[in-house]
């Protein structure tokens, strides 16, 4: 704003902007046992879908990190499938500083951080209504039972798939 729109200083702006994002940040907090596989892929729905977002350039998870131990030790990228193995891969990524600014020690409360592209008051604006409809008020509206082979289990793999290939 404070430089012609050609000028130096101006064209640095946009570029940082468009290659890296700004100093805007977005930050969900999530309340929950994040020892439980169900609730990490939630998360890490979330996580895509704001990803999805042209104003969002990268998100930041504790379902991320977890991704990647699980990786390290079994060879698949994904969350684990019980909360036991999630517990034995927490020791693991508790020694992390960068992990425990994403959740806290006591595995209840994490956090989504998404770094905003635009410091225009009206995009965030914009960006946050479209977040809000993500995030339920009652999270646990989010989750039904689905036992394996049933339709329902059919059509929330579907779902995951979708998002994931967006």
């Amino acid at each position: 704003a404070f430089f012609d729109e050609d000028s130096p200083p101006a064209a640095a702006d946009r570029f940082l902007s468009e290659s890296f994002g700004t100093a805007q940040f977005l930050q969900v907090r999530v309340k929950g046992d994040f020892n439980d596989p169900a609730l990490l892929r939630e998360v890490g729905r979330v996580a895509d879908e704001l990803a999805l977002m042209p104003e969002i350039s990268g998100v930041q998870g504790a379902h991320a990190a977890m991704e990647i131990i699980h990786d390290a030790f079994a060879g698949s990228r994904r969350i684990p499938d019980t909360p036991e193995q999630a517990g034995v891969l927490y020791r693991f990524l508790a020694s992390d500083p960068s992990v425990s600014r994403l959740v806290t020690d006591d595995r209840t409360q994490a956090l989504l951080i998404a770094r905003v592209n635009s410091g225009r008051a009206d995009d965030i604006d914009s960006l946050l209504e479209r977040v809000s409809t993500l995030l339920p008020e009652d999270g646990e509206t989010r989750f039904r039972l689905a036992t394996p082979g049933s339709p329902d289990a059919e059509a929330a793999f579907a779902a995951q798939v979708t998002t994931r290939l967006r």
